[in-house]
């Protein structure tokens, strides 16, 4: 696959106005919005110095018009399907998307920010070429209505209102145009591969195309929340007397005054309270809890968001092509469909799941009580339902079967994990027979549950881990956390257990975290290429690059090795913790907290990265092969493709997809089985 040979590069960068909130509503309700209109264009070919182009007021440039014509002329911007949404839906002029490239895309590519006023700091770019700081308001204050007062009656601010600012405001455009190709110049060291090219261009037009959905049933369950939500303050405003007690403000004291442990009402304390301290409340304190968690579900507000962005049915721009730090997975924008809420565990078969969606349809709450325990929580269950085909057609979703442990048996060459896949079973039914001692087809539900949390954690380098802070504001770590986050019970020292047990089972994995910090250093050190398995490790510019068996490289930026001080267990006399001085590795990136920052790792986290994005190049193949059958690819989340066909192609079409993605890439070889399952539904469930 080779990438489209140009002629010559179009920078440009649009300023619209619109009465539309282009953060709450998204871009195609934004770019199809009447109020919506481009206030100018900047834009340069090449180095040239940039131009600025005002489409009410004066005709289109005939060099710019041309190029715009031209298939030999790149259309580079960042975040280029804003540009693009904005000449097909308000100036009317299709440019094809195989014509552009995103500079944003690229910096994700490059797990750098896609924001870029902090790529211009984060790249280093000098004054005169990074984006203009003051930017943002002056955003806000042209593109955006604002309300009339008393000696200003006007509904928006423009050259006419704020002739000093608005001049500003063009330099502003300028210079995002110069920080733009500053950038993207930069990184045309590191560049995207064509493939990658091709993959960021099928993924414009599925979520150009959108993912359908039932907006009369989103409508009816939002009702549904609105009466069951007056039902509930009713009922805690009794109990308590106070008259607001979905104040946080009004209802913490009441709580505390009986019992409750913590000074804020996150979901997280509040569960911690009804689970461990329970008997120290009074039962006024608890059942008023209880109600308070039924109320102040998060995850129903994803409906809101599917009406808010909804255009002609779909919803539409809801993932964000690599952008999940080093990876370069997909993130989720707007409804998040990456990240929608799993079912209650008392309805996860999907003709209950259907059952509990036609009674919240009919708005029939007395049937969805007795159905479930938690009203609220069976609405959140039922999200996943609001995707639904349109009359006459059904989604085809194929999922590849427990991608992660399949791919880091095949990268750690792990001969007990490949030999599972090898004899196609479960992983987790032959990890706890292995630990507990019994027959896979005895493996109990608890012992399938307690093996989980290990074999999707610990081959990340997890610790069995401990709980933290003064009870009862108790933090849990490592594998103990990561198994409380999936809803899984387990004590310290059954966390323990099963982390000494992988470790002891799958010794190839633990061999490979050593292997992977030794070359990072080694790589550091000497700037000579090293190799682990399949991966190939070497320093280029600021970056230390790993390069997957595909070709794709993960990016480290800024690399160094520094004096760490790890934990290495207790000592028995003194019952203090022991440590040790060692170098580490780090690198910048983005936090957990969306910060921007150095970030600490070691051959653990080494290996999820890769793992995750090597699971990511398969499905990424996956994707290119079945779109290129003709499959009407809609969405895809995690490791599943969801297309949409007709109905009467439906089983066909199920098929093909399974064939789709379990092509077998020549770098991975014929040792380890890839496999997925596919599924004919009318409602996304999964």
């Amino acid at each position: 696959m080779q990438k489209p040979q140009y002629d010559s590069t179009l920078h440009h960068d649009f300023e619209t106005f619109s009465e539309c909130d282009l953060k709450k509503h998204g871009l195609k309700r934004y770019a199809t919005h009447k109020s919506t209109e481009v206030l100018f264009l900047w834009y340069a070919f090449d180095d040239e110095e940039p131009q600025v182009w005002f489409p009410k007021t004066q005709m289109m440039p005939k060099r710019l018009r041309l190029a715009l014509k031209n298939p030999r002329v790149k259309k580079a911007a960042h975040n280029a399907q804003f540009e693009r949404a904005i000449w097909l839906h308000v100036l009317d002029i299709d440019i094809p998307v195989e014509q552009f490239e995103c500079s944003m895309a690229h910096a994700f590519s490059l797990a750098l920010p896609g924001n870029l006023d902090e790529l211009s700091t984060v790249l280093r770019l000098d004054d005169q070429t990074a984006k203009m700081k003051e930017g943002k308001a002056l955003v806000k204050f042209f593109c955006q209505p604002r309300k009339p007062t008393k000696t200003k009656q006007y509904t928006r601010n423009t050259k006419h209102t704020d002739p000093v600012k608005w001049q500003k405001f063009l330099e502003y455009g300028r210079r995002d145009v110069i920080a733009e190709r500053a950038a993207a110049r930069k990184m045309s060291y590191y560049p995207m591969s064509a493939f990658e090219q091709r993959l960021w261009t099928i993924d414009q037009h599925i979520n150009e195309r959108g993912v359908p959905f039932d907006k009369e049933y989103v409508q009816a369950a939002l009702r549904v929340i609105s009466k069951e939500k007056a039902r509930l303050t009713g009922i805690m405003k009794r109990i308590t007397g106070l008259q607001n007690p979905t104040s946080g403000t009004q209802l913490l004291p009441w709580l505390r005054e009986r019992g409750y442990p913590f000074t804020n009402l996150k979901s997280a304390s509040i569960r911690k309270a009804r689970e461990d301290w329970d008997w120290n409340m009074t039962d006024e304190a608890n059942e008023v809890l209880a109600l308070h968690s039924e109320a102040a579900r998060s995850s129903v507000t994803k409906l809101q968001k599917m009406l808010d962005i909804e255009v002609d049915g779909m919803l539409c721009y809801t993932m964000q092509f690599a952008g999940a730090g080093r990876t370069a997975r997909w993130a989720g924008r707007a409804v998040q469909v990456q990240n929608l809420p799993r079912p209650l565990r008392e309805m996860e078969e999907q003709w209950q799941l259907l059952l509990l969606r036609e009674a919240i349809m009919d708005e029939d709450m007395e049937w969805v009580r007795l159905l479930v325990s938690s009203p609220m929580g069976a609405i959140a269950s039922c999200i996943r339902t609001a995707i639904k085909a349109p009359t006459g057609k059904r989604f085809v979703t194929c999922d590849l079967s427990s991608i992660e442990s399949v791919t880091i048996a095949w990268l750690s060459d792990c001969e007990k994990m490949i030999e599972v896949f090898q004899k196609n079973l479960e992983i987790y039914k032959v990890f706890a027979s292995r630990m507990f001692g019994v027959p896979y087809e005895k493996v109990e539900k608890w012992m399938r549950q307690q093996a989980k949390p290990g074999v999707l954690g610990a081959g990340f380098r997890l610790s069995g881990g401990g709980e933290i802070g003064e009870y009862p504001e108790v933090i849990k770590t490592g594998l103990l956390g990561y198994a409380e986050s999936m809803g899984i019970e387990m004590t310290a020292a059954e966390a323990a257990a099963v982390v000494a047990f992988f470790r002891s089972e799958y010794d190839e994995i633990v061999q490979l975290w050593y292997d992977l910090e030794r070359a990072v250093e080694k790589v550091m050190r000497t700037k000579e290429q090293q190799r682990v398995g399949p991966i190939v490790m070497d320093v280029k510019g600021p970056f230390l690059r790993m390069r997957l068996p595909s070709g794709r490289y993960l990016h480290y930026l800024r690399p160094q090795m520094v004096w760490k001080k790890i934990k290495v267990g207790i000592d028995k006399k003194t019952g203090k913790p022991k440590y040790k001085s060692k170098k580490g590795f780090t690198y910048e990136g983005y936090n957990t907290k969306k910060k921007w920052c150095r970030i600490d790792s070691h051959g653990g986290k080494i290996v999820e990265n890769l793992v995750q994005a090597i699971a990511r190049e398969l499905l990424a193949l996956g994707i290119v092969t079945a779109w290129d059958n003709g499959l009407d690819i809609r969405m895809h989340v995690h490791d599943e493709i969801v297309g949409l066909v007709k109905t009467k192609l439906a089983e066909i079409a199920s098929r093909d997809l399974e064939d789709d993605m379990t092509v077998q890439p020549e770098w991975w070889g014929d040792e380890v089985p890839i496999r997925a399952k596919a599924e004919v539904v009318e409602c996304y469930q999964k």
